[in-house]
């Protein structure tokens, strides 16, 4: 008969529990603390003491006001709050100068502690470090806001049509200023019911062959010559560039038409 060994099975006391636990939260990525309902702290990670500067110590029995900076404690004590009332979880964005004096952005996430009869004896806070995230974000923002910039600022007249439905999404101010639209108008239209309007005439000559559909049909970059009548009814020669934008499996979502007035180009040869 197999034997077995009940020294593995004796219970813990209070201060191996406590021992237990607290390996546990130093064990762990993130900032942690633990406060009672009163406020005070009950218990703290080291990860905490590495983003304050604080020992342990000098943590625990302390409220938020002791240590907190004063631009977070009015939303924190307000979270609190909300979780000992509501028994919820809730988080914010906040940002803390760190013991090396460090600038760094965090996610704080309040959720109740419960206690053993079920009751909500406080709150458990973790802080997740965000800076890098946020980081990313500013610059995908700055990127955007340059490449608005170019497309809005060039020469060219530029449209950026849906890849599924061929209707304009956006169009820049030298497209809306060269064939008399507005962009709001533009936006819904197909590309060719703008520069070829019902109205005005348009030479059947083979020079107006469609970049769009070759781009779609190909999937590749096209170029070609149009001879058409403006709005005001001059005549225009408009070399037109389209580009495919592909998704990630590789099918076409958008597709950038560019139309450059080479009018001069064509007077100047003949």
């Amino acid at each position: 008969m197999l034997s077995h060994d009940t020294t593995h099975d004796a219970p813990r006391n209070e201060g191996e529990d406590a021992h237990f636990s607290q390996a546990v939260l130093d064990a762990l990525p993130h900032p942690v603390l633990i406060k009672d309902r009163s406020g005070h702290y009950l218990r703290c990670n080291h990860e905490l003491e590495q983003w304050l500067g604080l020992a342990k110590e000098q943590v625990i029995g302390r409220t938020l006001k002791e240590i907190a900076p004063d631009e977070c404690q009015n939303k924190c004590l307000q979270m609190d709050q909300a979780v000992l009332n509501n028994g919820g979880i809730c988080s914010c964005e906040g940002q803390l100068r760190m013991a090396d004096g460090d600038e760094r952005q965090f996610l704080a996430i309040k959720a109740p502690l419960i206690g053993p009869n079920g009751d909500i004896d406080g709150v458990v806070t973790t802080f997740l470090n965000i800076s890098e995230l946020k980081s990313s974000e500013r610059e995908l923002k700055e990127h955007d806001r340059l490449l608005n910039t170019i497309f809005e600022e060039m020469k060219d007249a530029v449209v950026i049509i849906d890849g599924h439905s061929l209707k304009i999404v956006r169009a820049n101010k030298e497209f809306v200023c060269r064939f008399g639209i507005t962009a709001e108008t533009a936006v819904g239209l197909r590309c060719h019911d703008i520069p070829f309007p019902p109205s005005a005439p348009f030479r059947q000559d083979g020079h107006n062959l469609c970049a769009l559909r070759e781009a779609v049909l190909t999937k590749k970059s096209v170029v070609t010559e149009h001879h058409i009548v403006s709005p005001e009814g001059k005549e225009m020669w408009l070399d037109i560039a389209t580009s495919p934008i592909f998704d990630e499996t590789g099918e076409i979502r958008q597709l950038v038409h560019v139309y450059r007035d080479i009018t001069a180009r064509k007077e100047a040869a003949k």
